[in-house]
């Protein structure tokens, strides 16, 4: 029965739709846990998710393959500069700003690569998930003090490992540790 099961989750490994769902989900995820800091970057990917999943309420079927990659990829591309705009106006980020710039000049790489080069497979296109999945987290990692929160960190850990070396028992032990090692 375990054999069974690791087979088939070996199976479903292999499935590129659920690798996809996969890569979107912990994105979404990602944008959950961040939700606080900016619910309008969550917001700006759940409907970004909603119009390829209801692929653009079927306004894009008649449309021939590399002008439906152009629509979907300025489609994203305007709502990505919405958000952006709402949000740098806001909160001043620079590294934000950087970051979101460097996702619309993707999406707008994406759009000129899909129809200038519609019958060939380019290295962004066939690495578009892992290289998107890097922009994500970068915009998620820069709305945070990465810097204030690593000093916050260290500094518990030298009050935690002061309160260590001068309680009783470390003294003690240390103390007997020196004496029989001699």
């Amino acid at each position: 029965m375990i054999q069974d099961l690791l087979s088939w989750l070996h199976l479903a490994n292999l499935s590129a739709a659920v690798e996809a769902r996969r890569v979107s989900d912990l994105i979404l995820i990602a944008y959950i846990v961040s939700f606080k800091r900016s619910w309008l970057f969550a917001m700006a990917f759940v409907i970004c998710e909603i119009f390829y999943s209801v692929n653009f309420f079927g306004q894009l079927n008649s449309l021939p393959t590399h002008l439906y990659a152009l629509s979907y990829y300025v489609t994203i591309c305007f709502a990505w500069c919405v958000t952006v705009k709402s949000q740098i106006n806001h909160t001043q980020n620079k590294s934000l700003a950087f970051w979101s710039s460097i996702m619309i000049s993707y999406l707008l790489l994406m759009a000129w690569d899909s129809v200038a080069n519609a019958e060939t497979e380019t290295y962004i296109y066939s690495n578009y998930e892992a290289i998107i999945v890097c922009i994500h987290f970068c915009i998620i990692l820069s709305l945070y003090n990465i810097r204030a929160s690593i000093y916050n960190l260290v500094s518990k850990l030298r009050s935690a490992i002061s309160i260590i070396r001068s309680g009783y028992a470390m003294q003690f032990i240390c103390y007997n540790a020196i004496k029989y090692k001699l």
